[in-house]
């Protein structure tokens, strides 16, 4: 009996190390890993889209996932949003259709194709759409409506793949939603854009809440929608969205319903469902009870804020 206590007791100290091992993580946009939990420590390494890293640590810390490095043959420190957690083992390319690595990209977004440098180029295509979704006649959705929609990839479905299950679910269906901007941040490189790293080439990442935003809401009640590069007119600037948000203003998004298999439904969104890209941006003059009857909307390229 005394065997036995002693084993569970040992069991239950370990069990946090055997749950790390069974986790893995898949680099979903240029990432560094760094010595530290911080995004002032040494980087150690540079790795590209659809890596594939042994987790560490079960924990968080700082937001940084403890993984091994390759490059100093030590552990670092790789931060949550560049990467996406899995169960289990890291696939292999016998079980799993592996993302494509980036390598030699183009430096100029004009050279850049649909299919980006790296990563999914399936999913890269659809990001990187231009035809407008506002000429198709769009769908009114909730945040609500997005956020409820299936969160789960088709069976069968693996990442590189067909996306016609997915399309089936609703993927590229033209929508138009009405809500607040929550939260904003220009995003870095990724492979739909080629990597590159300028403002002027890179996504306006936004999370929309679907009422005035109140101190106690967080961003796990927001759906993403994401202004692109080869979308965004002047005028459609970080600054505006900073007035929007900072003044509450009813905002209408119009643009395609996307899956987002890059990333999971965690603290930071409702859903992986996102309305991507933008195609058209408009802004409410007058009350949100008048402009949900239609009237008084003016694109935000004019838009000047108060």
């Amino acid at each position: 009996m005394r065997c036995r206590l002693v084993f569970h007791s040992l069991l239950f100290l370990f069990l946090p190390f055997f749950s790390a091992q069974a986790d893995y993580l898949e680099v979903r946009h240029a990432a560094t890993i760094r010595t530290e939990p911080s995004e002032n420590a040494q980087v150690l390494s540079h790795l590209t889209v659809g890596t594939y890293l042994r987790l560490l640590d079960d924990k968080q810390t700082n937001g940084y996932y403890k993984v091994p490095d390759q490059v100093s043959k030590t552990s670092g420190w790789i931060y949550r949003t560049l990467v996406r957690r899995y169960p289990g083992k890291p696939p292999t390319a016998e079980s799993e259709a592996m993302p494509t690595p980036a390598t030699n990209c183009p430096t100029k977004l004009e050279d850049c194709p649909d299919i980006g440098c790296g990563g999914d180029s399936e999913l890269n295509k659809l990001k990187n759409r231009i035809e407008k979704a506002q000429n198709h006649s769009p769908k009114d959705w909730s945040v609500t409506e997005i956020a409820e929609q299936p969160n789960d990839t088709p069976l069968g479905w693996h990442r590189g793949g067909d996306r016609a299950s997915i399309a089936e679910l609703g993927e590229g269906t033209p929508v138009s939603v009405k809500g607040y901007v929550y939260y904003y941040r220009q995003e870095g490189p990724e492979a739909c854009n080629c990597n590159i790293d300028r403002p002027d080439s890179t996504d306006i990442h936004i999370n929309l809440l679907g009422h005035i935003p109140e101190p106690e809401d967080d961003k796990s009640e927001t759906v993403v929608v994401e202004i692109t590069p080869r979308l965004s007119p002047e005028g459609w600037s970080i600054d505006k969205l900073k007035a929007l948000r900072k003044n509450k203003t009813y905002v209408r998004v119009t643009g395609w319903l996307l899956f987002d298999t890059m990333h999971g439904a965690s603290g930071a969104r409702a859903t992986s469902w996102e309305v991507h890209p933008i195609t058209k941006f408009e802004v409410c003059t007058a009350t949100a009870a008048e402009c949900g009857q239609g009237t008084h909307w003016t694109d935000l390229e004019t838009y000047s804020p108060q």
